[in-house]
């Protein structure tokens, strides 16, 4: 490889920011930023932390084009910009087009827009910094990353809604699943601390954040996943309802007179822990709240737990075989509270967990939280799409 070009960029696109990453061509990281409040009609905060330097700085307000020319500008006074690899983009939806990573072309970004519908909040953001990236950087190679991708091995009857078989022939109405990356990257550090490969390892994937979902992983493979079609299927989450009874919506839309676009609204943003607590989506300003006697934001956490032990139990019946347990993501990492509480529900397969480490390992730390004499081990592992991603970038552009 040319030692000329020696940095990938990773970003990760959302409504309202964009997350990025900087890597080395051996995939050390050397840096991520943020910029936050994009089009929100309020000041927009970059902070970052890239070869040692750290920085929090607000603007007035930016839109996309201005956000990434000003991430441009910082990469070009650190020497990065012109030693770019590629660039790497996180994308939420590829349908049933891309079972992997993929060099982005008119073609990809065709399929990006054909699934907007499926990710209407994720997929047009990705695919407007992919355009603004090629209009600024007409040379640098591009390479999407699909959520989905990952569980693009999950079996027809699992993939399949029992619903009309048309909708899936003519609509492409199925599960795709989403946070690929997470499981994927879990996989294979559970791999590499059992000494195994991937393709022999065997896992429940929890990952548990404003978002999350549990996948379970047969010999290296996703076999099913607690989300569905879009993101909001499968458990409670931050403002996301997760399973329901679809009559519910209905009922919901006939009797109380709310429309169709009001109740996604309700299902997508008001609900879970933020609808259930009326306190925060944050679990953190949850528990808070539990521990301080407020019984609503005790039944949130009691709901998010119930359903997330239920879904991991669940999960099993798609395995023949289980080399462990791993929480990840926000919460997965870092609450002792809800991993112990999930895990009271999951002792009926012999876990077993040590209270005191369970409470120890949090703030960026990976390591095992149950006993010698716990049927299954139960691992906590800090999450790093980011780093997946890098690695596709290699793997796809390794002469440039």
């Amino acid at each position: 490889m040319d030692n000329y070009k020696e940095y990938i960029l990773v970003l990760n696109s959302g409504s309202s920011s964009i997350k990025f990453s900087i890597f080395d061509q051996n995939c050390n990281s050397k840096g991520r930023g943020l910029i936050e409040n994009i089009n929100t009609g309020n000041k927009v905060r970059a902070k970052y932390h890239i070869l040692d330097e750290s920085k929090n700085i607000y603007f007035e307000e930016f839109d996309f084009v201005k956000s990434i020319k000003w991430m441009f500008d910082l990469l070009k006074e650190k020497n990065i910009l012109d030693s770019l690899i590629a660039c790497g983009h996180r994308v939420v939806h590829g349908g049933e087009y891309f079972s992997e990573s993929v060099i982005i072309d008119s073609y990809v970004e065709d399929k990006i827009n054909l699934c907007a519908s499926m990710a209407p909040i994720h997929n047009p953001v990705s695919l407007n910094s992919i355009k603004i990236i090629k209009s600024l950087l007409p040379d640098i190679v591009q390479i999407a990353s699909f959520d989905t991708a990952f569980h693009q091995t999950l079996p027809k009857y699992v993939y399949t809604y029992p619903i009309p078989y048309r909708f899936y022939e003519e609509n492409s109405i199925r599960k795709y699943g989403f946070h690929g990356n997470s499981h994927k990257y879990v996989l294979h550090k559970m791999a590499s601390i059992m000494g195994k490969n991937t393709s022999e390892t065997s896992l429940i994937s929890v990952h548990l954040g404003n978002g999350a979902s549990v996948t379970s992983i047969s010999n290296g493979k996703s076999m099913d996943t607690s989300m569905g079609f879009t993101p909001m299927e499968g458990l409670i989450m931050g403002t996301r309802a997760g399973f329901m009874d679809p009559g519910l919506f209905y009922y919901i839309v006939q009797t109380l007179d709310i429309a169709p676009k009001d109740l996604d609204n309700i299902l997508l943003k008001e609900s879970g822990l933020l609808g259930i607590s009326g306190v925060s989506s944050d679990m953190r300003e949850v528990v808070k709240a539990a521990d301080e006697g407020d019984e609503r934001a005790s039944l949130a956490v009691e709901m998010f737990c119930y359903k997330a032990a239920k879904s991991m139990n669940a999960s099993l019946s798609s395995l023949k075989a289980l080399d462990g347990i791993v929480f990840t993501g926000g919460i997965g990492e870092n609450s002792g509270v809800v991993r112990s509480k999930i895990l009271d529900h999951m002792a009926i397969i012999g876990i077993e967990y040590d209270h005191m480490l369970n409470e120890e390992i949090v703030n960026g730390k990976t390591g095992e939280i149950t006993r010698m004499t716990s049927r299954y081990p139960v691992w906590v592992i800090p999450s790093n799409e980011e780093l997946m991603i890098a690695k596709d970038v290699l793997h796809l552009v390794p002469n440039i």
